[in-house]
């Protein structure tokens, strides 16, 4: 059963705690730590089945010292599949999903300098389409809750897209529970790390090419 949500003051004191936190400990990795990081968990990410048979991607574009997504969607592209990303509209607060076919010509910097569909190049994709989600986050649970970085844009436009959804972290981010408020934020199907792939202990998605056993099982 899930645990009643917290107050709302002292579930923002506490997000806001765990986000600093988590995001001190990402940012003092080196770069070459980060990308070796990185390697290992896209590996596992394309090691599982509902990545392997999934044809449409719903991919984060990394910035900073996020899990690096270029090469994803770079192999991806290269192997025929459909992928999205991220259009924040901060006008409407909304988040859509873009279809791209080339990170070089598709892509320019946005806001804080993160690439994002360039002007003339946002080709909307209805949610309900994609196949797998992949979803950054500061801090993540083994339940499948995270904490991202306050904007809630993930959290509604998953609401509305009935894939499976993949959390992609370091070691460092995962916790054993995390804040989360059960009437707003929602649960990823999977968390993908170094070291190891966690399946949620519950999610509130899921899709055609979701699974509720164990991977590998």
């Amino acid at each position: 059963m899930k645990k009643k949500g917290y107050a709302p003051d002292k579930l923002f004191e506490l997000k806001k705690n765990f986000r600093s936190s988590a995001l001190r400990a990402r940012d003092a990795l080196t770069e070459q730590q980060r990308k070796l990081k990185s390697s290992l968990i896209i590996e596992q990410l394309c090691s599982m089945r509902a990545v392997q048979d999934a044809g449409s991607f719903f991919v984060y574009v990394s910035f900073s010292s996020e899990v690096e997504t270029h090469n994803l969607i770079r192999k991806l592209l290269a192997e025929g599949k459909r992928v999205c990303v991220p259009f924040v509209d901060r006008a409407s607060n909304t988040m859509t999903a873009s279809l791209i076919k080339s990170m070089e010509h598709d892509l320019a910097p946005g806001c804080f300098g993160i690439l994002e569909p360039a002007p003339g190049c946002v080709h909307a994709v209805d949610a309900k389409t994609i196949h797998v989600v992949i979803v950054p986050g500061v801090s993540f649970a083994n339940d499948g809750f995270r904490i991202g970085y306050g904007g809630g844009y993930y959290d509604r436009f998953l609401k509305n897209c009935p894939a499976v959804t993949i959390g992609l972290a370091f070691d460092m981010q995962v916790f054993d529970q995390v804040p989360h408020d059960g009437g707003g934020d929602v649960a990823l199907d999977y968390v993908v790390t170094e070291s190891s792939i966690i399946q949620a202990e519950f999610s509130e998605i899921g899709g055609p090419y979701s699974s509720r056993k164990k991977e590998g099982g």
